[in-house]
């Protein structure tokens, strides 16, 4: 997988399609960037948990590790990398670059700015 620095991108939203399992173990989602005017737009993301631990949007805010390219991603066997994937999905992004990173997901934008205003970063 190839990648090259970026510059961090402002807020989006998205539109989650799936979720998915890893190690039986809910671990994360993909989905389309849908918003228009964005560099990201019409991309596709795929997320998963830093710390193996349950997740929701609402309640518990924390952040994920995101993959995002130009094309439907999926996800590789874990015989891929073997190693790598007892903890970690193996995401796959055929024939395109791929941005990646971590950031914070929930439900709504309201929800964001309510979890960095009790951090003190808003």
């Amino acid at each position: 997988m190839e990648s090259s620095p970026v510059d961090v991108p402002s807020n989006f939203q998205f539109r989650l399609t799936e979720l998915f399992d890893w190690n039986n173990e809910r671990r994360g989602g993909i989905g389309q960037i849908e918003q228009p005017g964005h560099s990201y737009d019409r991309q596709w993301m795929l997320f998963y948990t830093r710390l193996c631990d349950k997740f929701d949007f609402n309640s518990k805010i924390s952040d994920y590790n995101l993959h995002i390219g130009r094309t439907h991603p999926s996800l590789y066997s874990p015989n891929k990398d073997p190693k790598m994937a007892e903890a970690w999905p193996l995401p796959c992004f055929p024939d395109c670059e791929v941005v990646w990173g971590y950031g914070r997901i929930t439900a709504s934008e309201k929800l964001i700015e309510e979890f960095e205003k009790k951090q003190g970063l808003g």
